[in-house]
């Protein structure tokens, strides 16, 4: 049973990835470590922000931020603090995807308006990009055609890339 406190805190890392992460944002993954059987993987989370005007002085204008603990948090994958990551049980899957697309479910689990062009709803798969309803239950135009993916198309709001 979850604690009020640690309630609160992932109340709290999920407002603040949903500020670093907006639909169509890519989280990148690095594998640090996979178990001898292979049933087994550790996977380190980065979100590439924009960096603030000292960065941008330096020549840096995006800075990565390491965002496992926070993902391990919020998605309720165990933090692997030997490999520091988010452990991932199983065999034969992405497990970069798998992290990434359960944490996308925790931040949108209501769905997410269409961002337009380079969308990552999964309803887009068959080159539907004219952003009109098209057989969703959930509000759908709000008077600029903006669409609105439902329930299960938070899953697909990140984009996972292997670094």
């Amino acid at each position: 049973m979850a604690t009020k406190k640690s309630t609160e805190e992932r109340e709290r890392e999920i407002e603040r990835l949903r500020k670093m992460l907006p639909p169509g944002s890519t989280v990148h993954t690095i594998l640090k470590h996979v178990s001898k059987s292979g049933m087994y993987r550790v996977v380190d989370m980065y979100a590439i922000v924009p960096g603030d005007e000292n960065d941008r002085k330096r020549g840096e204008p995006c800075v990565p931020l390491r965002i496992s603990w926070s993902a391990s948090l919020v998605s309720g994958f165990r933090y692997d603090r030997k490999h520091e990551g988010i452990g991932v049980g199983g065999c034969g899957t992405d497990v970069g995807f798998e992290a990434v697309y359960n944490l996308s479910l925790k931040l949108y689990p209501d769905g997410f308006g269409c961002i337009g062009e380079r969308c990552p709803a999964a309803d887009h798969s068959n080159g539907d990009r004219d952003y009109t309803p098209h057989g969703h239950r959930g509000p759908v135009d709000d008077g600029n055609k903006t669409h609105w993916h439902e329930k299960y198309q938070g899953a697909y709001a990140l984009r996972q890339r292997w670094l």
